[in-house]
C-alpha cells in the first residue's frame, strides 16, 4: 500500500498526517503556522515533516494544499495576502524533490477542498460544481469534469475580489465582518465579539447579531447567484469555519429566495444510508410542484411521494409516513403510504406559518437527513417577468 505526506497549510494552522492510494487518513496532526515568521519558515517546516515521516514510513510522494495563489506546474507560490510575509515565490516542488526524490503536488486550499468534496462529498459525481470556503475571506474553485478549472494564470475563481456594492465580496460577506459590525454597534471592543459569541446570541434573540448575521446572509446569497448567473453550476458547496454554523446560515439563505413567503425544511428519517436521506430530502425541497403546493398551504402528500419517487433513491412508497409541522402543530397525512383521515383546516394553518417542515419516514434504517428551501410563489413570477436580461 502506497503512503504520502500531506500537508494543509493555512493562515492559523499547519494540518499534515499520512494518507493511503485510496485516500483514507492513516495518521493525523497540526502545528502553529507561525505565519508572522514568513514563507521560509513555512517550507523549513513542511520539510521537517517530510522527513519525521520518512524516517519511519516508505514515503511514495507529497502532497501540499496552501493558501495562496500557487502556479500548479512549477509547484510555486506565485501570489500571496500580506499575511503570510514572503511567501510568494516559495518552491515547495523542487524543494521536495531535490531533498527527497519523491513526486511533489501542490494546490491551492480550496481547490483541494472542491476536489475532495467532488472525490467523496456533497459534489461527487456532478458535471459542474462551485465550492465555496467562507472564514476570514472568501474563496472559491470551479470543479468541471472532475478537474479543477484554473483559468488562463492559475488564478481562477479568486471570488473574494469580486467587485460588489462599492467593495469586494469577502469585504462584505466573509464571517470576518460579523465582530467589527456587532462591535461597533455595541460600542465594545472587536475582540470580545468572535463569530461564536455573535450566532450564539443570535439564537438567542440579540437583535444586533441577527442584523448582522442577516447582512451577511443576503451579501452571500447575492454573490452565490451572480457567479450561478455565469457558472451554471449543478451543486454550490459552502465551507470553511463558519460552516460550523451550516444549519442556521443555510435556514438563512434558503429563506431569502425570490417571491418567498415561507422557509420549507424537508427531513427524512429512518433512512438506510445517510446518503439516501440526504437525495430524498434533496427531491423534495426542489421539486417545483412541492414547493408551489407549500405556497398554497396544500399538504398535497401525492407531489412529496412523486418527488421522492423521480430522485433515483431506493425507498418503499407503501411504507412511507408523512407528517407537517410548523409552530402551529404536527398532523400525520399518510401512513403506509396511504393517506389517513385528517383535518384539512387543521392542515392549512400549519401549512400557513412562515416556516414549514414535512418530515417522511421511509422505515428502512436509521439515517436521516434535511435540506432547505423555500415555497415557489406568483411573486417569483412576478420578479422574474418585470425584467429583460
Amino acid at each position: 500500500m502506497k503512503k504520502y505526506v500531506s500537508i494543509d497549510i493555512g493562515g492559523t494552522e499547519i494540518k499534515y498526517g499520512l494518507i493511503d492510494e485510496e485516500g483514507q487518513i492513516l495518521t493525523r496532526s497540526k502545528m502553529k503556522t507561525e505565519a508572522y515568521k514568513g514563507g521560509p519558515s513555512i517550507l523549513e517546516k513542511a520539510v521537517r515533516i517530510v522527513e519525521a515521516y520518512q524516517a519511519s514510513e516508505e514515503i511514495s510522494g507529497i502532497c501540499i494544499s496552501t493558501a495562496g495563489m500557487v502556479d500548479t506546474e512549477k509547484g510555486e507560490i506565485f501570489y500571496a495576502a500580506p499575511l503570510i510575509p514572503q511567501y510568494a515565490g516559495t518552491e515547495f516542488k523542487d524543494t521536495m524533490i531535490q531533498k527527497f526524490s519523491l513526486p511533489c503536488e501542490v494546490e491551492n486550499d480550496v481547490n483541494c477542498a472542491g476536489l475532495a468534496e467532488y472525490m467523496s462529498g456533497a459534489s461527487k459525481g456532478t458535471k459542474a460544481s462551485l465550492m465555496l470556503t467562507v472564514g476570514t475571506g472568501i474563496g472559491g474553485c470551479i470543479i468541471i469534469d472532475g478537474k479543477v478549472y484554473h483559468g488562463y494564470s492559475s488564478s481562477a475563481c479568486e471570488i473574494g475580489y469580486m467587485l460588489m456594492d462599492g467593495s469586494d465580496f469577502q469585504t462584505l460577506g466573509a464571517a470576518s465582518i460579523l465582530s467589527k459590525k456587532v462591535a461597533a454597534w455595541k460600542d465594545e471592543p472587536e475582540e470580545q465579539w468572535d463569530g461564536y459569541r455573535i450566532f450564539e446570541a443570535a439564537k438567542k434573540g440579540d437583535e444586533q447579531c441577527c442584523r448582522a448575521i442577516d447582512e451577511m446572509a443576503d451579501v452571500l446569497g447575492k454573490g452565490i447567484a451572480n457567479i450561478c448567473y455565469v457558472l451554471n453550476p449543478e451543486v454550490v458547496v459552502l465551507g470553511g469555519g463558519i460552516m460550523a454554523q451550516e444549519e442556521y446560515l443555510a435556514k438563512k439563505i434558503a429563506g431569502d429566495g425570490e417571491g418567498a413567503t415561507a422557509l420549507f425544511e424537508a427531513k427524512v428519517i429512518g433512512a438506510e444510508s445517510k446518503e439516501q436521506a440526504k437525495v430524498l430530502a434533496k427531491a423534495i425541497v426542489c421539486s417545483n410542484l412541492t414547493k408551489t403546493a407549500i405556497a398554497g398551504h396544500d399538504a398535497n402528500w401525492g407531489r412529496i411521494l412523486c418527488a421522492m419517487g423521480y430522485s433515483g433513491a431506493q425507498f418503499d412508497p407503501e411504507k412511507v409516513d408523512l407528517f407537517f409541522e410548523s409552530q402551529a402543530g404536527k398532523i400525520q397525512i399518510i401512513e403506509n403510504g396511504t393517506a389517513v383521515d385528517y383535518s384539512e383546516e387543521e392542515a392549512t394553518k400549519i401549512l400557513s406559518e412562515p416556516e414549514v417542515t414535512a418530515i417522511a419516514d421511509v422505515k428502512m434504517g436509521q439515517e436521516s437527513a434535511s435540506a432547505w428551501g423555500c415555497d415557489l410563489t406568483h411573486g417569483y413570477i412576478e420578479i422574474n417577468a418585470d425584467y429583460r436580461s
